[in-house]
């Protein structure tokens, strides 16, 4: 049986205690909700009456970490319960705190009685920090002093950093869709989530050490309803039995290979309870025929879903010309769509189309190098709709609600706005010119959560 201690979350202590394998790890010492920004400072002085409002305080671990925070004895208590092996994760590094001096202790706002007690300490000129507005040099030299402490005790082959933030949540660092759940998170978490994971790799960089990572993003370890922007907040059990086995193999590397093959299969399982999560967790979002319509960058399968979509306004509107490589296989696409004017036979002529739920509500070719304009409300949206030939303006515009949504690219510019959720959900414009019929699409219109799905219908389309 291996000894195992940890330092940080309750992400990286459960992955130990949910996966439920004592026959191979026993859990020595276990320090968190402590903040690195302060558990090296100077302990407090006179604090028993703070003390004594925590001790009210029903949940020990909380309440034991809290004192331990304030008596600056934390790395202490993980040395006097040493063992052989430690993991460590930065979660905690977000925590607001209180400052006097070289005095700091960790401040979280979840527990009542906890945040009473540490709130009297600013009657005594301690002032409360937000996270977020630490420096840069603050934030690094408190990870450094956390890495050298580590070092003096732990060599760096015993040491596991759990990487418990996505690996590609980079990927949607400057993502800041209103109606998405990034913006929320930003507002609500102190130190934003893209920065925790640089801050994790850094702390294994300065360690020399093995690092654990959660399933990629686009494989999302929890339910819909729990998830804050692009990375998880609560974790399924078998996220950590992942988390686990990856552990295993480093611990145990004569069977490595057998540990890889059974995160292997968590993540398979990890996968098919995503799925059933999106078919049975998701109100008020996107039908799976509009996620599987983004899913697709091939014009005819494009145009194939469009026909399935039923609470939705399509809009087509060419730039330019049509181009000479929209055949009659495309042209029968258009019909069964509900549009009924011959685009293959015409060039340098405007053309608008818009159909909802299959019924056509304007359908209109121009002559040679003349425009076509569209201009009414559907339902509760206002559309501007306007195609110009090359000659004569060479644009195509899809205007709702004052918003220019069209790619203005050349050939077939489509634009799809959803009634049930009231916004566009698409926006891709195929060059009709070029015999590859290339697509393009419009970046950051889906919430992270929705882009989430995307990467799901892409995969199980593979």
């Amino acid at each position: 049986m291996v000894e195992i201690s940890t330092l940080g979350s309750c992400v990286t202590r459960d992955i130990i205690r949910i996966a439920n394998h004592d026959d191979l790890f026993k859990m020595k010492g276990n320090v968190g909700h402590i903040s690195p920004m302060t558990m090296f400072s100077e302990p407090l002085d006179n604090c028993e009456d703070v003390i004594e409002i925590i001790q009210n305080y029903s949940t020990g671990f909380n309440k034991r970490n809290a004192i331990m925070d304030i008596n600056s004895n934390s790395f202490e208590f993980l040395l006097a319960n040493r063992s052989e092996w430690v993991l460590v994760d930065l979660m905690d590094i977000r925590f607001d705190f209180l400052e006097k001096g070289g005095q700091r202790v960790s401040f979280f706002e979840n527990h009542q009685q906890i945040t009473d007690g540490l709130l009297a300490l600013k009657e005594r000129g301690f002032t409360l920090r937000n996270a977020k507005d630490i420096s840069t040099e603050e934030l690094y030299a408190a990870i450094d002093t956390l890495a050298e402490k580590l070092l003096e005790h732990w060599a760096p082959e015993k040491i596991i950093v759990v990487n418990d933030i996505p690996q590609d949540l980079l990927l949607y660092e400057d993502r800041n869709n209103d109606n998405g759940y990034l913006k929320e998170t930003r507002t609500s978490w102190p130190v934003y989530m893209q920065h925790l994971n640089i801050l994790n790799k850094y702390l294994k960089d300065k360690l020399g050490c093995n690092m654990i990572n959660l399933p990629p993003m686009q494989i999302a370890p929890c339910s819909l309803t729990h998830t804050f922007g692009v990375y998880p907040c609560h974790y399924t059990d078998d996220v950590y039995r992942y988390l686990f086995h990856q552990i295993c193999a480093i611990v145990f590397p004569e069977k490595a290979d057998y540990y890889e093959v059974q995160r292997l299969r968590t993540l398979e399982t990890i996968k098919k309870t995503y799925y059933r999560s999106l078919r049975s967790d998701v109100k008020n979002t996107l039908s799976n025929d509009i996620i599987k319509l983004c899913s697709t960058d091939k014009m005819i399968d494009y145009f194939r879903q469009l026909r399935s979509l039923e609470n939705c306004v399509v809009c087509v509107a060419v730039k330019g010309t049509v181009g000479s490589y929209f055949g009659t296989v495309l042209q029968k696409l258009f019909f069964t769509l509900g549009l009924g004017e011959d685009l293959a036979r015409q060039l340098w002529s405007g053309y608008v189309g818009i159909v909802k739920g299959g019924i056509t509500l304007f359908d209109e070719k121009g002559g040679k190098n003349e425009c076509v304009e569209y201009i009414d409300d559907i339902d509760f949206a206002h559309f501007h709709v306007s195609s110009k030939p090359t000659a004569v303006g060479n644009s195509a515009q899809v205007i709702i609600n004052g918003t220019d949504y069209a790619l203005d690219l050349r050939g077939l510019n489509v634009v799809v706005y959803d009634n049930a959720t009231q916004r566009v959900v698409d926006s891709v414009a195929f060059d009709t010119a070029k015999k590859e019929l290339t697509m393009t699409r419009m970046p950051d219109l889906l919430s992270s959560e929705e882009l989430i799905r995307v990467e799901l219908k892409k995969m199980q389309g593979k």
